[in-house]
């Protein structure tokens, strides 16, 4: 588990750094661009007219920066999972001699507590966490580029339906 969890917090540090780029870059849909207010305030003075219409985004939007903040809370609580279970596994080290009993002893009481507590179910189930976090990613990715290029979309989709198709094939296979 340790190390599989070592490559997990690694890449959950990098993917919430790159989610993070997206979601400032697309975060800006979200409310209006202050030039473009003002520009249609001057136009409504020299008009001489009021336009009392609020900004409204776009529902894609709404879509795209609710699956990439939720993607990237996951990703966020897979690595704080990820660190509490490394801190549990470096209290429950197996590596014991039998110069120490008294640890021996300890090693025994912590895992009659990780059983009682489930801690392998848990510690097995934080990678899911940062997989649910990837797959709403992509459909993220897929809503924001469909309106844009039907090329860039349609190879995203094969690329994204194949990456799904492989997890699906590895989960059920083993």
């Amino acid at each position: 588990w340790n190390s599989s969890l070592d490559s997990l917090l690694v890449f959950a540090g990098l993917f919430a750094g790159i989610l993070t780029a997206f979601l400032m870059e697309s975060s800006k849909d979200l409310k209006e661009d202050p030039q473009e207010h003002l520009l249609k305030e001057i136009l409504n003075t020299l008009r001489n007219t009021s336009d009392t219409s609020t900004f409204e985004p776009e529902q894609s939007s709404l879509h795209v920066n609710g699956l990439w903040f939720t993607s990237l809370v996951l990703s966020l609580i897979s690595a704080l999972g990820g660190v509490l279970a490394k801190g549990w596994l470096a209290k429950y080290n197996p590596a014991t001699r039998l110069a120490h009993a008294s640890h021996a002893c300890e090693r025994h009481l912590r895992a009659n507590r990780a059983r009682e507590w489930q801690l392998a179910p848990l510690i097995t189930a934080i990678p899911l966490l940062i997989q649910v976090s990837l797959f709403l990613f992509f459909a993220g990715l897929l809503i924001q580029v469909r309106d844009r290029d039907v090329r860039i979309w349609s190879t995203i989709v094969l690329l994204v339906g194949s990456v799904t198709l492989l997890y699906i094939v590895g989960t059920i296979l083993p």
